[in-house]
C-alpha cells in the first residue's frame, strides 16, 4: 500500500481534541499539545507508523460503531463510526 492510499483512508477518519491529547502523551511522549499545529503533525506521525495491515482494519473496520483496532504493533485505538476516540 502506498502512502499515498495511506493518506486517503486516514483523511476519511475525524480526530477528536481527546484522542490528539492522548496520541501526543503517549505516541509522540509530548505534553506540548496546545500548539495549533498539533492536528497536522499527529495525522503525518500516524500516516508514517500505520503499517498496511493496520491500515486496511482502519478501512475496513472504521465504520463500525465501536472498535479497537492496533495501532504501531503496541498500541490499540478505539474507533466508532469513522472517530478517532482514544489511543491507549
Amino acid at each position: 500500500m502506498s502512502k499515498i492510499e495511506k493518506q486517503k483512508i486516514m483523511k476519511k477518519m475525524i480526530m477528536t481534541k481527546h484522542f490528539l491529547k492522548r496520541y501526543s502523551e503517549r505516541v509522540l511522549r509530548s505534553d506540548d499539545y496546545e500548539q495549533s499545529y498539533l492536528g497536522t503533525h499527529v495525522y503525518s506521525d500516524m500516516t508514517t507508523r500505520i503499517s498496511d495491515r493496520e491500515a486496511n482494519f482502519v478501512q475496513l473496520f472504521g465504520s463500525n460503531k465501536n472498535v479497537k483496532l492496533p495501532f504501531d504493533k503496541i498500541y490499540q485505538i478505539v474507533i466508532s463510526k469513522n472517530i478517532f476516540i482514544t489511543i491507549y
